[in-house]
């Protein structure tokens, strides 16, 4: 087993226990809105500590690379998943025009991920 393994599940579930609880206080004694704005701190405190931390080394960098072919895939499997959702409304979800962009949009998504690796 690798030794990151089990302290990251014990501040993992230590992070859940504590965020149903912080939530449950936040809903009780504020209001529920509330809970929108725990991640504010969060994430300032998160790109502080990045920043601090986390350097690239020079000779590491490269210029930025676009596939387009991958884009193209992505947008298309975004835009038929969007589009099946979409009909479902007006049309239910067991008809051909709601099911049949569902597979699509997995299949354009999922070879997009094995065009990156």
């Amino acid at each position: 087993m690798i030794r990151w393994a089990a302290p990251a599940r014990v501040v993992s579930g230590a992070g859940s226990a504590a965020g149903l609880l912080l939530g449950g206080a936040l809903t009780e004694y504020l209001n529920w809105r509330w809970t929108f704005f725990v991640n504010v701190p969060l994430a300032g405190v998160t790109v502080v500590g990045a920043l601090l931390v986390i350097r690239e080394p020079v000779r590491a960098r490269k210029p930025p690379s676009f596939g387009v072919p991958g884009a193209e895939l992505a947008s298309v499997g975004s835009a038929s998943l969007v589009y099946g959702v979409m009909r479902a409304e007006q049309e239910g979800w067991v008809e051909t025009w709601t099911v049949s962009p569902c597979p699509r949009a997995a299949l354009h998504d999922q070879s997009d991920v094995s065009q990156t690796g």
